[in-house]
């Protein structure tokens, strides 16, 4: 029995030097590996020694279709609806909020002549039109009309 236990704590210990050489620097491979690796402060001094990147100014908007379009008309399976209090507000050149059924839905927008097309936050899109301060957005099933305040 002391014999076998003998061979298996031979075993262990060539197992364990194996394990701790293998695992030993390699000095040539480590210089080139360390060569590459960049730190987090050098990261940061690279980036505010690089060049300002400008960001795509938004497109150019008429300030005049800017503000709060108001529902004057609700049309669902053709059948005409009263509003409940629904509106869209374009903000900026590219962004508006939509609020519908008590809630406000941040939205991204684009106007390409009269074609407009709502992209909310929550991945939903939609088409209309947006002519003389009159946005009619088709949404399935239904049409609204807003009104310019």
């Amino acid at each position: 029995m002391k014999k076998h236990a003998k061979v298996i704590i031979l075993i262990l210990i060539v197992s364990m030097f194996t394990v701790l050489v293998g695992c030993g620097k390699d000095e040539e491979k480590t210089t080139e590996k360390e060569a590459e690796v960049v730190t987090p402060d050098e990261d940061k001094e690279a980036e505010a020694d690089a060049p300002d990147e400008e960001e795509p100014e938004p497109a150019a908007v008429d300030e005049a279709i800017l503000g709060q379009y108001d529902a004057t008309s609700y049309v669902y399976d053709g059948t005409e609806l009263d509003t409940m209090g629904e509106w869209i507000k374009l903000e900026s050149a590219d962004r508006g909020t939509f609020f519908i059924a008590n809630n406000e839905y941040p939205f991204s927008y684009t106007l390409e002549g009269e074609k407009f097309t709502m992209n909310q936050d929550v991945g939903v899109s939609y088409e209309g039109t947006l002519v003389d301060g009159v946005i009619t957005l088709d949404m399935p099933s239904t049409v609204y009309t807003f009104e310019k305040k």
